[in-house]
């Protein structure tokens, strides 16, 4: 018997209309509060808090960031929200007031009436940050140094999988009607090639190009993780769901991630090529196993 899509059923036919932007819930791997600026009162913390400090989320809820956060550290907080024309995603390093006295990453950004704090642990085997610098300082000269689109694309891509690790990085560009080709990659020995290959307009669907347009960043480092919901998922301020257009460790569409299963990938991240205020192409990650891509690398 064949049913007939509801208005929350998410398949082929409908998922231009599915509302990723408010997914209710974010990625394992990092932790979420959303907080008024005014009082710096949380309004939303992700259930998985317990796993990053002896503190419960609904002790929490509605009570002041000064209970949760080092005091030193929260001053490091105040003053990356009065800095003028603060951007998405900028960083401050946290330590709560309780349990680990380890240093989270941190990134903050500004929506709909809400500031919006994303909590990640640092990677145990963080590398000599000179030799880091070193590399990723080499990595934009080359880039630079290329004389035409084609070796800028096929630079990007080759050190982009440098700096990162992904089996395999392509530059994938839009046409103007949003169909895209794969006009580049650098891949590991075994990793099946997409180098020119053509999709359709809807192997991208309109709401997702839109979040790339807003958001630059993506990651995805395990496909088969267990969403974590927000407490709750209500905006006060607007009275609609929270809306994640922003954050990093957004809960992605299960349909992106059948598809990731699809292709033989267990981990991915994207990063936006802009051109002015269109979106250009993107530099795509793939990873035949989970993988991490860490916050100074990103």
């Amino acid at each position: 018997m064949n049913h007939a899509p509801t208005e929350n059923t998410v398949d082929l036919t409908n998922c231009d209309r599915e509302p990723i932007h408010i997914p209710g819930a974010i990625q394992p791997h990092g932790l979420l509060i959303a907080f008024t600026e005014d009082d710096l009162r949380t309004v939303s913390i992700s259930a998985n808090l317990p796993n990053f400090a002896p503190l419960q989320p609904d002790a929490l809820l509605g009570g002041a960031l000064t209970e949760m956060f080092d005091a030193e550290h929260l001053v490091r907080l105040r003053n990356v929200l009065s800095e003028p024309g603060m951007i998405a995603g900028s960083p401050v390093a946290l330590r709560f007031a309780e349990g680990t006295r380890a240093e989270l990453n941190g990134s903050v950004h500004r929506h709909d009436d809400l500031v919006f704090l994303e909590l990640e642990t640092p990677e145990r085997d963080v590398i000599d940050s000179h030799a880091f610098f070193g590399r990723t300082s080499g990595a934009i000269k080359r880039l630079q140094a290329a004389h035409s689109l084609e070796s800028a694309c096929v630079a990007a891509a080759r050190e982009v999988r440098q700096i990162t690790g992904f089996d395999r990085v392509k530059i994938y560009r839009f046409a103007a009607d949003y169909s895209g080709q794969v006009i580049a990659e650098d891949r590991a020995e075994g990793t099946e090639s997409f180098l020119g290959l053509h999709f359709p307009p809807s192997d991208i669907p309109v709401q997702a190009r839109k979040l790339y347009t807003l958001n630059p960043l993506r990651m995805i480092p395990d496909v088969d993780y267990r969403p974590i919901p927000l407490l709750p998922d209500l905006n006060p301020r607007t009275g609609k769901p929270i809306d994640l257009s922003f954050a990093v460790l957004r809960s992605v569409s299960p349909i992106h991630l059948e598809y990731m299963r699809n292709i033989g990938m267990r981990g991915t991240m994207s990063i936006s090529i802009m051109r002015g205020d269109r979106l250009w192409g993107l530099i795509a990650c793939h990873n035949r196993t989970p993988r991490y891509a860490s916050y100074d690398a990103r």
